[in-house]
């Protein structure tokens, strides 16, 4: 029997059309004769989309930065604008001869202050006396550091253990939740609403919007039920009701909102806004 890493390569293979002739016609058999290897296939599709989706969103958007910083703002700023008045222009022009000569005539200064005796100073004993002090004390301070230093690392690191809320993606163990849930994890684990955990690891993260793709990998996990929901390929609407449920606590919280604004922060357009109850642990 094929575990579920083997199977989902096949699918792949199939849906990538990497498959010969007969492997095809091998495997399309068998989705036909197997509704429960159909629906494996069929939901494998769908994930592969939505990321493909979420993908090429992402690459139009940084495409429309990159056709932004290309253009030339002063260029299109000096040939609209009214033009600067003559001292302006001067400026303009004449700012880095005018810097090398300002930076001459400071040099000039402080020369001639140096050889004409205005930086002796006839206390330069008592000076030195308090520039020594000052370092004394300076050298003081800096052992302390390394003392305080030394003691932070010599103490025992207690082990976090940081919780957060994901669902599935499709019923052979993907999941999704919040970047920050998972950010420098040495180990991932997943748990059911029995209470039982499977080890999971990270496939996908994106940071920028916060968002980390898991896949189980534990060999006791067992496919999950049909899904009972699907993702929305059409806009939502303003005011649309949203929902959460999650475990901010030990037993699962539902809460109810509401989409309060169709673009994110800062305009951002790949992005909804929404007004809802939320509380650590919610997050994913």
């Amino acid at each position: 029997m094929k575990s579920e890493i083997e199977l989902i390569k096949e699918i792949e293979a199939y849906l990538f059309q990497e498959m010969d002739a007969q492997q095809t016609s091998i495997f399309e058999k068998e989705r036909k004769q197997n509704s429960s290897f159909d629906q494996k296939v069929s939901e494998h599709l769908n994930f592969l989309q939505s990321l493909k989706a979420y993908g090429d969103k992402k690459e139009l958007k940084a495409g429309m930065e990159n056709i932004h910083n290309d253009i030339d703002m002063v260029a299109l700023r000096n040939e609209f604008e009214e033009k600067p008045s003559k001292i302006i222009s001067f400026w303009r022009k004449s700012k880095r001869s005018l810097a090398v000569a300002a930076s001459i005539a400071i040099l000039v200064t402080l020369s001639t202050l140096f050889f004409t005796g205005q930086f002796d100073d006839q206390n330069h004993v008592s000076n030195y006396s308090e520039l020594k002090r000052d370092m004394e004390t300076i050298k003081r301070s800096q052992k302390a550091l390394i003392r305080n230093i030394n003691d932070a690392a010599n103490q025992p690191k207690d082990i976090s253990q940081y919780g957060g809320t994901g669902f599935a993606l499709s019923a052979n163990g993907y999941i999704v939740t919040n970047y920050h849930v998972v950010k420098d994890a040495d180990s991932i684990y997943v748990q059911n609403g029995k209470g039982e955990s499977f080890k999971a690891e990270t496939i996908y993260i994106d940071p920028t919007y916060d968002i980390a793709v898991l896949q189980i990998v534990d060999p006791l996990f067992k496919n999950l039920s049909p899904l009972p929901y699907t993702f929305k390929k059409s806009n939502a609407e303003l005011g649309e009701d949203v929902y959460t449920i999650g475990y901010p606590k030990d037993d699962i919280v539902y809460g109810k909102g509401y989409l309060s604004s169709s673009t994110g922060f800062g305009g951002d357009s790949t992005a909804y806004q929404v007004s809802i109850p939320v509380n650590p642990g919610n997050s994913g």
